[in-house]
């Protein structure tokens, strides 16, 4: 890749040969060609488009890294500088002699710090969160992992410095809340004998879990030189050792023009494997109901959970579908994911089976909407089980609200009638 070539220039051409090629199967299947030849087709068309997968991967670090300077340029930035993606990627191991390569989803940031100011304006935001650290040297002396403010971690040099620091706590933060438990979540650091060469800081996010400790984000810190503040130094080159004390190092402060400065700058790279994320939330949100093992869920946060409401009729009264619509509609203009079970079951069995998915909120058509007016419908948290009763059109709001994180379930229910029953029935409403 040149530099000021993006890296959609160097993919054209793949992307062409993928699509002539593209055409020519569907020609050849238009005109009902022999079928060996449709077969050679389709396998050139493959093997093309494995061709242009490779080549996106290996394009990936190298268009980062490569044109960092024309970036800068074009962006009228130096530092810090930020890349990002998701990708698949390969993970290989030797395993009884046999070689496997694994290929798994991967997001990753590449973010550049100058090496003189590796200091994070909003590491201020995460420096009182207290998380369970296991530094290097709590490893080598065998002590156990302890819980420290991430402030007080990068002032005793324990996390290199506060940009890594800041990574350290977005990430505890993210994983926090999309499901994965406080209690089995800890920051280790590589040992000395784990870092790559080119790297001075390194930890791995880590979660307890049936099967093993799973490794989350890994996050890097690289630099690219090498500081002593002790008093002396030894060097060994050539079958010699030299000792360099400080009466031979001199220091001077001095101020100069530069029309031109050179960086090496350092990195900071946190990674995310998607899968260890996602069995990590599967197995620390799974719950059974107290006194009935036979009932089980899913105790999604409602920012990750696929359907955030479904929408449930009490029967299926005819009365009622004009309230689900109603909802349905308001519910996707409002950007909530919902599902509509307007089955036969019963409603406690229809619960169980929204429960099992992970729906974090249910709202419940019955015969109180049909007969009072405003008309309401009551509201059900899943963990809790709990229900509060509002007016319909209030709802779809309120569900987005709680999705979104904007409130609780517990202010919910201060400010809305918990729900007890309801007070009428199809019978009442034909005796009246």
């Amino acid at each position: 890749m040149t530099e000021g070539q993006n890296m959609e220039e160097v993919l054209a051409p793949l992307r062409l040969a993928v699509k002539e090629q593209g055409d020519l199967v569907r020609k050849l299947k238009a005109e009902n060609a022999p079928e060996v030849d449709v077969n050679k087709a389709v396998a050139e068309l493959k093997a093309r488009k494995r061709m242009l997968e490779a080549k996106v991967r290996n394009l990936m670090l190298s268009f980062v890294f490569l044109n960092i300077t024309w970036r800068c340029v074009q962006d009228e930035v130096c530092l810090s500088l930020v890349s990002y993606w998701i990708k698949a990627s390969c993970y290989h191991s030797t395993e009884v002699n046999i070689s496997l390569h694994r290929e798994f989803t991967m997001a990753e940031i590449e973010h550049f710090v100058d090496p003189n100011e590796k200091v994070h304006s909003k590491f201020s935001s995460v420096a009182d969160l207290e998380i369970m650290l296991y530094s290097s040297k709590a490893q080598t002396s065998g002590q156990s992992a302890q819980i420290m403010k991430l402030g007080d971690a990068v002032e005793q040099g324990i996390i290199n410095n506060s940009v890594l620091g800041y990574f350290v706590g977005r990430i505890y933060l993210y994983l926090i809340k999309v499901g994965v438990a406080k209690d089995k979540l800890r920051f280790r650091q590589h040992m000395d004998n784990e870092m790559a060469h080119y790297a001075c800081d390194c930890w791995d996010a880590e979660t307890k879990t049936s099967y093993v400790r799973s490794c989350l984000p890994m996050l890097f810190c690289s630099f690219s030189g090498f500081l002593c503040h002790c008093s002396e130094f030894t060097i060994e080159t050539e079958g010699k050792t030299f000792k360099l004390t400080k009466d031979m190092v001199n220091v001077k402060r001095f101020q100069k023009t530069l029309h031109v400065e050179e960086v090496v700058p350092n990195v900071i790279e946190p990674s995310f494997g998607i899968g260890r994320i996602m069995y990590s939330i599967f197995e620390h949100t799974f719950r059974i109901r107290e006194g009935d093992e036979q009932r089980t869920y899913f105790s999604f946060p409602a920012t990750v959970a696929p359907y955030k409401c479904s929408v449930l009729p009490l029967s299926q009264n005819q009365e009622f579908m004009p309230f689900v619509r109603e909802l349905s509609e308001a519910l996707t203009r409002n950007g909530v994911s919902h599902k509509v079970d307007d089955s036969s079951g019963s409603i406690g069995r229809r619960y169980a089976r929204t429960d099992e998915i992970g729906v974090a909120f249910g709202i419940t058509i019955d015969f109180d909407t049909v007969n009072k007016t405003p008309h309401t419908a009551t509201l059900r948290d899943r963990d809790s089980m709990r229900q509060i009763r509002a007016e319909v059109s209030e709802l779809p709001e309120i569900v987005r609200d709680l999705a979104n994180g904007a409130i609780t379930w517990t202010e919910v229910e201060s400010k809305y009638p918990i729900f007890e029953g309801q007070e009428t029935s199809k019978k009442e409403t034909v005796e009246e």
